[in-house]
């Protein structure tokens, strides 16, 4: 498989992915998942000043890609719609 599971923030237009190859993710029962989770990716962010430090993880639009082993594909969560055009997208 040469796909990649990952997490994803949304902020505004700003789109942030951190993700692993399907190979090297790590066991979730049936799913392989990336290992990193929604909140220490956050921080990375905010040490980067990619993002403000006074915003905590749980209030940006936010999701999850993952590979499901039994049926051979790629499943996103559905917290943000990425494919939509941004003037589309509801705003919080």
């Amino acid at each position: 498989m040469d796909g990649k599971v990952g997490i994803i923030f949304m902020r505004g237009d700003d789109l942030w992915i951190d993700c692993t190859p399907v190979g090297d993710a790590v066991d979730y029962g049936t799913l392989k998942t990336h290992d990193k989770g929604h909140p220490s990716y956050w921080e990375q962010l905010q040490e980067r000043h990619a993002v403000p430090a006074d915003e905590e993880y749980d209030e940006i639009p936010r999701g999850r890609v993952t590979y499901d082993t039994r049926k051979k594909v790629l499943v996103a969560s559905q917290v943000i719609d990425l494919w939509k055009e941004p003037a589309s997208r509801s705003t919080r």
